[in-house]
Parts: C-alpha cells; structure tokens; sequence
C-alpha cells in the first residue's frame, strides 16, 4: 500500500567513474515517487535492501521510472 499524497517526480542518481582503467558509467532516472505505507511491504523491502547499512531508514520510497538517462565516460585517445 502506498500513501495517497499525489507522487513527486525526484531524480535519482547513480555512478562510477574509475581513473584506474578510465571509464565508469552515470545514469540518472526520473520519476514519480511515493511513500510505501504497508507494514509487510515496508518489511520486505528492507530485507531486499539489506545490504545498505550505513543508518535507519525511516521512509521507503517506490519509484517508477519514467525517463533514463545516462553515458560511459572514456579518456580521450592522444
């Protein structure tokens, strides 16, 4: 069950860039987003979630990808 407050559009995003090979990836994704409210769905989403450990995570968001943006960044050859 999700909250019924109207969903906000947030972005989210993700990267690794490495120098060591150079290269890496960023992608950013837009979408609406709404609090997850149910209890049983709450709980089986910090079970999938277990491997994010640095802190409590009070508020559980589902988000619903409308748009995906994103690039490999490369080193120019000389």
């Amino acid at each position: 069950m999700r909250a019924s407050v109207p969903a906000a559009t947030v972005p989210h995003h993700v990267e690794e860039i490495r120098t060591v090979p150079a290269g890496g990836w960023t992608v950013t994704v837009a979408e609406p987003a709404e609090v997850i409210t149910d209890p049983a769905d709450a709980t089986d989403y910090r079970r999938a979630l277990s491997g994010w450990r640095h802190g409590r995570h009070d508020t559980l968001l589902c988000l619903q990808p409308k748009t995906v943006t994103g690039f490999r960044p490369t080193r120019a050859e000389a």
